[in-house]
């Protein structure tokens, strides 16, 4: 498992090349195709994040392991384009920031 931490040009550039979206975004996760372990890589935008920690009134390093989680349920196959997997997200998002913190 590999992790980039990037600007909002870099992952606008990957997004537009990946999903077919110019915008930045705050992640991007990239899942291998190795059915013995989790591999993949995840790609952080720092200025998203920062932005994103002001709002929330949050340190960035939460929001960076919160972004992190985000990019390994991503791997793990877990989606959330729909309004039910996005709320799945959110749950496995929170039980697993639980264990972390």
């Amino acid at each position: 498992m590999d992790a980039l931490f990037t600007d909002d040009s870099l992952i606008a550039s990957l997004a537009a090349e990946y999903r077919k979206s110019p915008f930045p975004t705050d992640v991007l996760a990239f899942a291998y195709d190795d059915e013995k372990d989790l591999a993949g890589e995840i790609v952080i935008s720092l200025d998203t994040a920062r932005r994103q920690a002001l709002e929330r009134r949050e340190p960035l390093a939460h929001e960076l392991i919160l972004l992190g989680i985000h990019g390994l349920l991503h791997i793990k196959g877990q989606g959330d384009e729909t309004r039910r997997d996005w709320c799945m997200m959110r749950i496995k998002e929170f039980e697993m920031l639980v264990k972390v913190l």
